[in-house]
């Protein structure tokens, strides 16, 4: 799933992107490029009655380099047409511990360690995984990599049910860089190893004046859904904190020819 509204907003395309809190979902080395103290929180209303709440907080160090927390809590409506008596709870929580260095000002690294515990009615069941990222900077090229879910399995009774793990690289152009208008231009591709299929992305971010920001996306996955995804932003500053608001629009279109929309909201403060 996605987390963050900006990075959902430009087709969860964000691996050489990562430049602020959601980097810690995406590509942990982008955590290092936080300069300052970051906390957000985003909300995710999405189809089948899922509700998704993020919560990371980012504390950057000049001489250790960056850490990173955050925790997940993921829910699906109980009997959302009301065809069921008596529904079964569903729900998964995960915290995450992330870190990352500067070698350089172009070269970054950083790893996350993952806890995550899924419940489904009387069952429970809990894994422990790992993600590992980089980032090099080229003028106005970034490249990223990154590897996610290195870990244990979840295992219901005897049905054991595997982590995605994934592989993925990504691309990120600054076409336009003036004073007071920045366009970047954004492309993913990512290997589900676990289900072997390909997803792949691309997006544009056009920033005016450092407050305003319109993005668009396009996401392309084998198999199960493609389609255009858009959202928006702004920024405010209050008393010397930095809040950002973000909106992700996220149609959907699945593999069978099925449609459906979701929406997701982000707020973040820098201090």
């Amino acid at each position: 799933m996605n987390s963050g509204a900006r990075p959902a907003s430009m087709a969860g395309v964000f691996i050489a992107k990562a430049d602020d809190i959601n980097s810690i979902w995406y590509n942990p080395a982008g955590i290092a490029n936080i300069g300052s103290y970051e906390l957000g929180f985003t909300y995710d209303k999405n189809v089948a009655g899922i509700r998704n709440a993020f919560v990371s907080f980012v504390m950057p160090f000049e001489t250790i380099g960056s850490i990173g927390i955050g925790i997940l809590h993921s829910t699906i409506q109980d009997d959302v047409n009301n065809a069921v008596e008596e529904a079964v709870k569903v729900y998964d929580i995960a915290g995450i511990l992330g870190y990352s260095y500067a070698f350089s000002k172009s070269f970054l690294l950083g790893a996350n360690i993952k806890y995550l515990s899924s419940y489904l009615g009387s069952y429970s069941s809990s894994s422990i995984a790992f993600d590992a990222g980089a980032l090099y900077y080229m003028n106005k090229l970034g490249i990223g990599l990154v590897v996610q879910n290195i870990g244990t399995s979840l295992k219901f009774e005897s049905e054991t049910t595997l982590l995605p793990l994934k592989a993925g690289v990504g691309l990120n152009y600054e076409v336009l860089t003036l004073k007071e208008h920045l366009v970047s231009l954004s492309g993913d591709v990512k290997y589900n190893v676990t289900d072997e299929y390909l997803t792949s992305g691309v997006a544009a971010e056009y920033l005016y004046d450092d407050m305003f920001s319109l993005r668009v996306g396009y996401i392309i996955e084998q198999k199960s859904m493609n389609g255009i995804t858009a959202g928006a932003g702004v920024k405010s500053v209050i008393n010397d904190i930095v809040f950002k608001f973000d909106y992700a629009f996220l149609p959907k279109i699945w593999a069978d020819g099925g449609f459906d929309t979701s929406h997701m909201i982000s707020l973040m403060a820098q201090f």
